[in-house]
């Protein structure tokens, strides 16, 4: 999750002079009915330990699971062509290392992370004097952990490394140079945010690129021979590799996620000096302005930005319509404001449902829909700080062409995935309220699909 010392929910915190506002990065271990495992949880000041500066760049925080063992290096005797992406991992078929993308202003970023459960911190010294390894395929260097203080990390019950060194960036960079320096030199992505990753049915990784009105998406490769450091691109960049004059050859790139991504000033950019990223393999759905229609009419506000109407949002999932599989995501819209008519920056969303297989073909998009407030019937409800407000306050309606929604303005769902249990007959949707606090909710597969379709069957 996110985490940020800066925010306008009430009742506001005092915030003391010089505080420069900043996000951090919110981990938390939860158990299987989604409640928060007391003493494990942590909150990371990501820019202060990667760049050594609060300079705000990273914003929004996604971990992705991937396999990067083939079966050469998955202790198999077995040989076969290992030519494409579905042949090297079909022997390895456990996830076996974490990726993190943060995303902020400059854009998004990808590198490998590692996350696992510790002693409480009164235990944890006896425990880190062990030196106990770290059981992921990713080795070489010799990767710190975030250490316990204020200044980096607040919380204890999990320990966390990113598989990267920017030593040479806080050291030949000023700080308002790092975060653009880092994204050059191997792990940036794209300058834009809200990019997911799935699996095909063949077991291939893709990274959605942009969800619907034109369904793009870009081949991933997780793969490694020798899984010891990893980069978003170029071939020769890796986190802190050669990449953009940067000649210092710390790591010997080994993941390379898009390895035809290259970089090239694009006229928006150039007259900030920013390079764009683009990558030769995006492949696009041939549907097009030609993709099925919402499932059911709703009113629809005017676009914030009308070129970018449908964004991404949350995880995309396997999921059965009308007897076929598809994979299932989450999109959203921005409203724009008119007054008296329109709320400022009203949130949206809806479904959608393609084919799992490239091109990735929509199938079905849902209508137009917005998320809930908090209720007094929640689990935990009264552990929110944001429950104390006012219930006219807490419960403010939006106005979409001035009728009004009990909705808040902002709803992002960013979490989706299948409940386990209950003969596997719903999803959980969790998503942020108004940058104030997050909700979960248990929705059965069935209301998924009415809505996709716009008929109950």
């Amino acid at each position: 999750s996110r985490s940020s010392n800066l925010h306008s929910c009430k009742p506001k915190f005092k915030f003391h002079y010089g505080t420069l506002a900043n996000d951090f990065l919110g981990l938390s271990l939860l158990d299987d009915q989604l409640r928060r495992i007391d003493g494990s949880d942590v909150a990371i000041n990501v820019d202060k330990w990667l760049l050594g500066n609060m300079t705000a760049i990273f914003h929004d925080f996604q971990i992705v699971p991937a396999r990067t063992r083939n079966k050469t290096n998955s202790n198999t005797n077995s040989t076969t062509n290992t030519n494409s992406n579905t042949d090297k991992t079909i022997e390895n078929t456990k996830k076996d290392q974490l990726f993190i993308f943060p995303s902020g202003h400059i854009g998004t970023f990808g590198m490998p992370i590692d996350i696992r459960r510790v002693p409480p911190r009164a235990e944890y010294t006896s425990f880190a004097t062990a030196d106990i390894p770290w059981n992921t395929p990713m080795k070489g260097q010799n990767y710190k952990s975030v250490p316990f203080s204020h200044e980096y990390m607040y919380g204890h019950g999990l320990e966390v490394r990113f598989l990267i060194d920017t030593q040479w960036i806080r050291e030949n960079r000023q700080p308002h140079s790092r975060g653009d320096a880092l994204f050059n030199r191997g792990t940036g992505i794209d300058r834009g945010k809200n990019f997911h990753f799935f699996e095909s049915r063949a077991g291939d990784m893709y990274m959605e690129m942009w969800p619907h009105g034109s369904h793009r998406t870009v081949p991933v490769n997780f793969i490694a021979d020798d899984a010891t450091s990893a980069g978003t691109g170029t071939g020769t960049g890796t986190g802190t590799g050669t990449n953009d004059n940067d000649n210092d050859n710390n790591n010997t790139p080994q993941v390379v996620m898009f390895p035809n991504k290259y970089m090239d000033y694009l006229f928006k950019h150039k007259q900030r000096g920013r390079k764009d990223v683009i990558h030769p393999n995006v492949i696009e759905a041939p549907s097009g302005k030609n993709e099925p229609k919402p499932s059911f009419k709703n009113k629809v506000p005017k676009h914030e930005r009308p070129y970018k109407r449908f964004r991404g949002t949350s995880q995309i999932i396997d999921f059965v319509l009308q007897g076929k599989d598809v994979k299932l995501g989450i999109s959203h819209t921005v409203a724009e404001e008119q007054v008296n008519i329109t709320d400022k920056r009203a949130y949206l969303s809806q479904f959608y449902a393609f084919d799992p297989d490239p091109p990735f073909q929509i199938v079905a998009i849902s209508g137009h829909f917005c998320f809930n407030h908090m209720s007094e019937h929640d689990v935990g409800y009264d552990a929110q700080w944001v429950s104390e407000r006012p219930l006219s306050n807490r419960t403010a309606p939006i106005m979409i062409l001035r009728d009004s929604y009990r909705c808040p303005i902002i709803t992002f769902a960013a979490g989706l995935s299948e409940m386990i249990g209950f003969n596997d007959k719903n999803v959980i949707i969790t998503y942020g309220v108004n940058d104030c606090y997050s909700r979960s909710l248990i929705v059965p597969k069935k209301k998924v699909e009415m809505l996709l379709l716009g008929r109950s069957e």
